[in-house]
This record gives C-alpha cells, structure tokens and sequence, in this order.
C-alpha cells in the first residue's frame, strides 16, 4: 500500500532529510565536555566512527 506512495518520492528528496538530521544529530556534539578526556575520547570516536561503519548502532 505504501510502495507507490515511496516511489513518488523524488530520491534527492530523501538526502535533505538525511542532511537535515546529521545537523541536529551534530548540535547535541556542541553540549560535549571535550575539556574532559573522560567524554571527550568515546564522544569524538563515535563521532568518527560512525561515517565508516553506516551504523549509528
């Protein structure tokens, strides 16, 4: 039932949404402490590794 309503969908239509929730997904990485080794190394590991891996997992 769905499948036609999908298909209308342009695909570059879906690359500004993705776009629009890597931002949000990036502000939060503002509120970090990156004084504090302790969140600093597993935040900026997660931020890099996740690009690599295409899992937010």
């Amino acid at each position: 039932m769905f499948v036609p309503l999908a298909a209308a969908i342009p695909e570059y239509a879906s690359h500004i949404a993705l776009v629009g929730i890597g931002v949000v997904m990036l502000g939060n990485a503002v509120e970090v402490a990156w004084d504090n080794l302790t969140y600093a190394i597993p935040a900026g590991m997660t931020i890099m590794v996740m690009p690599f891996t295409f899992s937010i997992a």
